[in-house]
């Protein structure tokens, strides 16, 4: 029998995954979702949606708008570890390119990256 992901868990994984480039992570365990800001910049909202427990996420735009394809791409509704994993990196390189790399330079000098 599978072990279903809880939100403690999809917490932290995506907490580990993300180290230094999110800050402020929270969840909800009632909504099943995980919050944090990326790059002090762009606010990600993930979780794990009824009544299957399919992996999704948002980069929030402001009220009531949200981004979830990134450069055409959904991502993977999966909600094993490597498919959540592969998704948070495609969430990344996508912040990635809406920022300058002066700034990218300065954030990555600032966490050691």
């Amino acid at each position: 029998m599978t072990k279903h992901m809880t939100v403690d868990d999809l917490y932290d994984l995506v907490e580990e995954h993300l180290g230094a480039i999110g800050s402020d992570f929270s969840y909800d365990s009632a909504d099943q979702s995980v919050t944090c800001v990326l790059f002090e910049t762009f606010e990600l909202e993930c979780g794990l949606e009824e009544p299957h427990g399919t992996f999704g996420a948002t980069i929030l735009l402001g009220r009531h708008r949200g981004a979830s394809t990134f450069l055409g791409k959904p991502i993977s509704l999966n909600s094993d570890p490597a498919s959540i994993r592969a998704s948070l990196d495609q969430i990344v390189d996508w912040c990635r390119l809406h920022l300058t790399d002066k700034f990218l330079a300065a954030f990555d000098a600032a966490h050691q990256r």
